[in-house]
């Protein structure tokens, strides 16, 4: 099967959750069209992405 890319915004407002590795661009695309966000951080700049996301008031 082969798709063409489509922009994660777009797609965002069909989702229920976005399930991702915390970088900052997925983060604030999920934030704009108000999906909420489980990330599991794993390298570089990902696990300050998510403190500063709790620390925003982003967390529930």
């Amino acid at each position: 099967m082969f798709t063409l890319p489509a922009p994660l915004g777009a797609l965002l407002s069909f989702a229920h959750l976005l399930v991702h590795h915390g970088g900052i661009g997925t983060a604030l695309d999920g934030l704009r069209a108000g999906t909420p966000l489980w990330l599991f951080p794993t390298a570089y700049d990902q696990s300050d992405n998510a403190d500063c996301l709790c620390k925003l008031g982003s967390r529930k």
